[in-house]
């Protein structure tokens, strides 16, 4: 018996490192992007993405959240594969997972890319107002 509980913890740990390190490789964008649009699950991703692993409470404070309810959004970023505990005490640590990582830094990379155009956009459609509102005004 002691021998099953043994080869049960191992896998269990095994099955917790490798989901901390994306390799299962699960198809989920759809359900990472979702997790993303609420405003308190993508402050908390950009927290962890600049601090590393934090407690819940600790994300809770720097997100200007109640820690009870915060509770509710972790579960939401574990489940879209963003986030993984670290740990299995009264106070695990939660850092985002190498597929969160690369997910954020897509997002963030997109929605720059996303600023950069409608900049450009502007700057196009500037001068050619101008000139036209010139033009009216000669004739």
């Amino acid at each position: 018996m002691s021998r099953k509980r043994d080869g049960q913890i191992d896998a269990e740990r095994r099955i917790e490192r490798e989901l901390c390190h994306g390799a299962f490789g699960v198809d989920g964008a759809v359900d990472r992007l979702s997790a993303l649009t609420h405003e308190i699950r993508f402050a908390a991703v950009f927290v962890l993405a600049e601090t590393g692993p934090l407690t819940i409470g600790e994300i809770a404070e720097r997100t200007d959240t109640h820690r009870s309810e915060f509770y509710y959004h972790v579960t939401a970023l574990v489940d879209a594969g963003l986030v993984c505990a670290l740990g299995d005490g009264r106070r695990p640590e939660y850092r985002l997972t190498d597929a969160g990582e690369q997910f954020v830094a897509d997002v963030f990379a997109a929605l720059e890319g996303l600023a950069v155009t409608e900049t450009d956009e502007l700057t196009e459609r500037r001068p050619s107002r101008r000139i036209a509102a010139a033009d009216d005004q000669t004739e």
